[in-house]
């Protein structure tokens, strides 16, 4: 179960060649932080992104939650109960 979970963390974490994203943080102070990169998964978008928050003095700390928006011209948009993965976990929880 735990295999299968990992992969498709894994399958999910794959963007298109080269997507545009916007990769943000607010800092401890409550100050809001962002930079778009050029990036082929959503962890070379994070690597991309601190290196270029560092160079700009804004650091992270440990516990700092990236925030990663795929820029793209596709909307999905669907309810709840048309999809398959929340309708499935929905309908064990009653």
């Amino acid at each position: 179960m735990a295999q299968c979970l990992m992969a498709k963390i894994s399958e999910s974490a794959i963007l298109r060649p080269m997507a545009a994203c916007i990769v943000s943080y607010v800092a401890t102070e409550g100050l809001g932080h962002a930079v778009q990169v050029e990036a082929e998964s959503l962890y070379e978008a994070a690597v991309l992104a601190v290196r270029t928050f560092k160079q700009y003095d804004c650091e992270l700390g440990e516990l700092s939650k990236l925030k990663v928006q795929i820029r793209s011209s596709i909307t999905h948009t669907f309810t709840l109960e048309e999809n398959p993965f929340l309708a499935a976990g929905r309908s064990k929880e009653s």
